[in-house]
Parts: structure tokens; sequence; C-alpha cells
């Protein structure tokens, strides 16, 4: 009987239990509401065939390998493809370009081929997943999460560049999500009236 650990607990599957332990597992687990609108395009994603799911771990062998492939490149090592894992985590990995290493790139990308053929379809499963972790939430909730996000002004970081805020150290956390908002309102307006309270820093906001 093969195992996985998930959250700190001890699965044990067969060839036929991983998509459950999966099921239960997340259906147990949630996904945050601030996640709803990535599940739906997700499901999207699955549903037009742009992204597709296979799963490979039965009671005689498990797939533990992590082979990252693409046209250009292949990459194969030790990290989860997670942002602590591409990006903070010590890792070993090797990385083999067409340009550079064409041999090794075509060996590293035929067996990703062949782990992926032997895996089994999971895309549709995947996606009624997907479907079960989405909550209904009556009309004021959804109303009232509508208004913080555009009080929150997170959804207007975007419009914060380094050519408007060269020296942003300076400026308080209240004063770059103003900015922010207010560049958004620009983009759409052509104009903006900051009406914050006294001592909020609206010359500086405005001076900036």
């Amino acid at each position: 009987m093969n195992h996985i650990q998930l959250g700190g607990k001890t699965y044990e599957l067969s060839d036929h239990t991983f998509p459950k332990e999966i099921q239960n597992y997340w259906l147990k687990r949630g996904i945050s509401l601030l996640l709803s609108a990535k599940l739906i395009h997700c499901i999207e994603l699955i549903r037009s065939g742009r992204i597709k799911a296979r799963y490979l771990g039965t009671s005689r062998c498990r797939l533990h390998a992590k082979i990252y492939c693409t046209e250009d490149a292949a990459t194969v090592g030790s990290s989860n493809f997670t942002r602590p894992g591409m990006e903070s985590q010590l890792e070993a990995n090797a990385r083999f370009t067409v340009k550079v290493d064409p041999a090794r790139h075509r060996d590293l990308q035929s067996i990703a081929e062949n782990y992926w053929q032997m895996g089994v379809d999971y895309s549709e499963q995947l996606a009624a997943l997907l479907d079960q972790l989405l909550r209904i939430v009556t009309w004021p909730e959804a109303l009232a999460r509508a208004c913080a996000e555009l009080l929150e002004g997170d959804w207007a970081s975007a419009y914060l560049r380094g050519e408007y805020l060269p020296d942003e150290g300076s400026l308080w956390p209240s004063q770059r999500q103003g900015i922010a908002q207010a560049l958004y309102i620009l983009t759409r307006r052509g104009s903006v009236l900051v009406a914050d309270a006294t001592g909020s820093g609206k010359t500086r906001m405005g001076s900036t």
C-alpha cells in the first residue's frame, strides 16, 4: 500500500483511492472566498482544454519527480512549483535549454512525457472538485466584500510603478493606497478628487 502525507496526516493509497483522498482532503480543508475568481478562471481553463491534469499514484509506485518542461527549456529537481519552492527555499535543480544543451533537453522532455502518459486523466475530476470548493454567499455578503475590496485598495497596487513612487519608503501605507486608487480613477475618468481627513497626508500624495 502506498502512502502520502497531507496537512500532517498520512493517507493510504491504492490504485483507485488517490483521487478520492485528494477530494476528501480539499473538501474538508476548503478554500478562501477571496480565491473564488481564481477558482472560476481555473475551471474555465481546464474545461477549455488549456490546462490538463493527470495523476500517477498506485500501490506499486508513485511519482515524486518534479520536472518542468517548455519548448525552450526543461528543469528537473527538488523544487515544488510554489513561490517558496521556486524563490526562497534552498533547492537543487538542473536546467537544460534547447540553445545550450539540446540533447539533455530532449532526453528530459522525453522522460516527462513518459511519466505523463503513464498517468490517468484527472482534468474533469479536478474541475468538478474546484466546482465543489466554490461557496455560494448571500448578496449582502458579496456586496460587503466588494466594498471592502474598493476601500482596501489592494486591487490598485498594479498602478504603483517605480516612475510614480521613486521614494516610496517615505510614504505612509495609507498614502500609497490613496495614490494607487487615484491613479486607477485617473486612467478612467481623467480627474480625481482626494477628500481624506485633515492630517492624512493629502499634500504629500498630491505632490507625489
